[in-house]
């Protein structure tokens, strides 16, 4: 027999359950299924993979990094809710509400959001690719920096919903509303190929590491350690074009006066 405990943001134990075999998921579950009050839960990097949260009150929840791939989130209420760099990969969330959220760096790529209130939401640097926010409510959305591409925004509302550096590619705009106009690609297109490159590195390192990093497998120490031999390598790269670029002057003067020479 385990014992689970979810406790809210201060602490207090809110709901908890015992049973063979019991997981995080199991317990949110039992909770729901005896409508328990989970206003403010504190499911910090929560393991809800496919878990069934169907009209969950989650109001103020903190979820930031958790797994919540393929879960399904059908009218939710996660009003206020922190979800930065949650995983909701292929998540169902029709009709959830995401008032003032923060999903900031969410992974939300094919995830449906139809009907969709995110009123407020910030989704800086989230990852949209794919999703279905048809007939979304992005009032006021902050979406600077999201990755867009490909997806469904039909008769979405964009009212001034920020969308700067926002990647629109391929994405479907028709019948949305908004009182800003519309761009398929981004103002400053060195900054989205700087954005692009970042996304391309994580991608990279994930599939080379396993891991993402919302890793808390490594002490601050560690961490700056990892900073340090970066900067390292940096300065020999910086060394390494700085031999070459005199070099190259080197060689411009000398054919310089070789001309002159002629």
């Amino acid at each position: 027999m385990k014992t689970i405990k979810i406790k809210d943001r201060n602490d207090k134990v809110i709901f908890t359950h015992t049973c063979d075999n019991n997981t995080t998921n199991i317990t949110l579950e039992k909770a729901l299924s005896e409508r328990a009050d989970l206003t403010g839960a504190n499911l910090r990097c929560a393991d809800l993979e496919a878990a069934d949260l169907t009209g969950a009150n989650l109001t103020g929840a903190n979820l930031t990094g958790a797994d919540l791939r393929g879960a399904d989130l059908t009218g939710a209420d996660l009003t206020g809710a922190n979800l930065t760099g949650a995983n909701l990969t292929n998540g169902d969330l029709e009709d959830v509400i995401l008032i003032g959220a923060c999903l900031r760096c969410a992974d939300l790529e094919a995830a449906d959001l139809t009907g969709a209130n995110l009123t407020g939401a910030n989704l800086t640097n989230g990852d949209l690719r794919g999703s279905n926010l048809r007939f979304a409510d992005l009032y006021g959305a902050d979406l600077t920096g999201s990755n867009l591409r490909d997806a469904d925004l039909r008769d979405a509302d964009l009212t001034d919903a920020n969308l700067t550096y926002a990647d629109l590619r391929d994405a479907d705009l028709r019948g949305a509303i908004t009182n800003k106009p519309l761009k398929k690609d981004t103002e400053d297109k060195i900054v989205t190929k700087v954005i692009n490159s970042f996304r391309e590195r994580s991608e990279q390192g994930i599939n080379k590491y396993g891991t993402t990093l919302q890793r808390d497998d490594l002490s601050p120490l560690e961490w700056m350690q990892h900073l340090q031999e970066e900067l390292m390598d940096a300065t020999l790269y910086i060394e390494v074009l700085k031999s070459k670029l005199i070099k190259l002057e080197i060689k411009e003067a000398e054919d310089k006066v070789s001309e002159v020479c002629d």
